[in-house]
């Protein structure tokens, strides 16, 4: 993308469009590259950015609640260690237990209520 042309090119054309859950700080992030579709002109612009994914928590069975809290906080402050070293400013987490999902959200998750779409390269 080239920077002084089509970054606000890029900004106004995600400001106006509907349902593309626009985040503005996305596009600075420092891993952060913004992908051009074109037929000689720009058609469509995707930033596409790197995060740490949390996923597939596994507690020891019967572990206590205080003791999950406990556990998941200092897991969120390592990942949030390791996506800083890297220069990554987002954490997803997966998490379909309400109870885990409530801890997550204290700790400053927040619940997108928006479908998420995987794609598996390898199978």
């Amino acid at each position: 993308m080239d920077n002084k042309t089509e970054v606000p090119l890029y900004q106004d054309w995600a400001m106006k469009a509907t349902n593309n859950l626009y985040d503005p700080q996305v596009a600075g992030y420092p891993c952060t590259e913004v992908l051009v579709a074109e037929n000689g002109q720009p058609l469509v612009f995707l930033p596409i950015q790197q995060a740490v994914v949390m996923d597939a928590l596994a507690p020891k069975p019967g572990i206590e609640k205080r003791e999950m809290a406990l556990a998941l906080k200092e897991l969120v402050k390592m990942t949030a260690f390791m996506a800083h070293r890297a220069h990554l400013r987002e954490i997803m987490f997966f998490s379909a237990d309400e109870d885990v999902n409530e801890m997550a959200e204290r700790y400053g998750f927040e619940k997108i209520e928006h479908p998420v779409l995987r794609l598996k390269l390898v199978k």
